[in-house]
């Protein structure tokens, strides 16, 4: 089996590894800027034709300096909070599938909430390192499902300032169907 990072070159039966983009657009993949203006989209989008089957997410943020239970990354405090929801659509008003954060994690504490592997690693020197696994499989069934001919994807909210942090971002791995 081959992992393929772009959809126009997988083919069925292929494991998938992806990245979360801006707008699913698969350009900018690190969500550290300041989107408290406005919401900012990170979204994992199949094109049309493909369906994909997202089993796990892998969560990362690096910031440097000492990370607190109680902030985000090193003493970012969130107001909105990371907001994940299965849709179906674009824009700002797309169809809400699945909510998969109901309450939306607004510290480093509560990403535990939703994922249990999580873990901080602290290297003597440079910065922290931030790493969780979010396993939607053993959430729903067998994962969720992502169907490119109905526009459906994962997407994740930002709507605070992340700028302080030096990366921020999500990995999709399940497979093509």
């Amino acid at each position: 089996m081959t992992i393929h990072y772009y959809p126009e070159s997988i083919v069925e039966d292929e494991l998938l590894s992806r990245r979360f983009s801006q707008d699913g657009a698969g350009v900018t993949y690190n969500a550290n800027g300041n989107y408290s203006g406005a919401a900012v989209y990170w979204e994992l989008r199949p094109g049309a034709g493909l369906r994909w089957r997202v089993r796990r997410l892998l969560w990362a943020i690096e910031d440097a300096g000492t990370f607190d239970s109680g902030d985000y990354g090193n003493g970012i405090n969130l107001t909105n909070g990371v907001q994940l929801r299965h849709v179906r659509g674009t824009g700002a008003s797309p169809t809400v599938l699945c909510n998969l954060t109901p309450d939306p994690i607004i510290t480093n504490a509560e990403i535990s909430r939703y994922c249990y592997d999580v873990r901080l690693d602290v290297y003597g020197q440079g910065n922290e390192f931030l790493s969780a696994r979010w396993t939607l499989a053993k959430m729903r069934g067998d994962g969720i499902i992502l169907d490119g001919d109905q526009d459906d994807a994962l997407r994740f909210t930002l709507e605070d300032n992340f700028s302080a942090l030096v990366y921020h971002g999500w990995l999709a791995q399940g497979c093509v169907m």
